[in-house]
C-alpha cells in the first residue's frame, strides 16, 4: 500500500467519530464520509504504522 494509489473496498464498520472502515490485506483503513457497506474507490492520504487514512474519489 503506499500514498496516493487507489483501492476498491467495501466499508465494514464505522469508528465512534463517523468513519469508515475498510481493510485492504487485513490493515485498517479508515475513511472520511464513508458509511457501512459501501463499495467505494479510496485514495490512501496517510499511512501510520498500524492503519492508514484515505479519502473518497467520486
Amino acid at each position: 500500500m503506499e500514498i496516493g494509489k487507489e483501492y476498491e473496498v467495501d466499508i465494514v464498520d464505522v469508528t465512534p467519530n463517523g468513519e469508515g472502515v475498510a481493510k485492504i490485506k487485513g490493515f485498517p483503513v479508515f475513511i472520511k464520509d464513508a458509511k457501512v457497506n459501501e463499495h467505494v474507490t479510496v485514495k490512501i492520504t496517510n499511512l501510520a504504522s498500524g492503519a492508514a487514512d484515505a479519502e473518497l474519489v467520486t
